[in-house]
């Protein structure tokens, strides 16, 4: 039966393509403004990292988002790079923060 074939390589293709993160990158003019305080509860479990709050570019809103801050089990191997602006000729662009595998 031809069908089963289709249905599992359907199902590889779905899974891969949802594990993948695609961000759009943004130019804009004026950097935002500096992050709110945010309260940083206490850790759910002992081993938990603190991802720090975020100002974040809409671009189909021409706005900024506030991303507040929050827990995540840390990964085995991988620390923590906070997001960050960076400054071009151009404007200020976004850099997602990320898990980087520690060497």
């Amino acid at each position: 039966m031809i069908l089963k074939p289709i249905i599992v390589v359907f199902a590889f293709l779905t899974l891969g393509l949802a594990s993948c993160t695609v961000h759009e990158q943004f130019v804009v003019r004026n950097r935002p403004r500096a992050p709110y305080a945010d309260n940083q509860p206490p850790p759910p479990i002992g081993a938990s990292v603190w991802i720090p709050a975020e100002w974040v570019w809409n671009g189909y809103q021409s706005t900024y988002n506030w991303h507040k801050g929050h827990w995540m089990r840390p990964r085995y191997g991988f620390i923590w790079d906070r997001g960050m602006w960076r400054q071009t000729p151009g404007g200020w662009y976004w850099i997602p923060g990320h898990w980087r595998r520690v060497r």
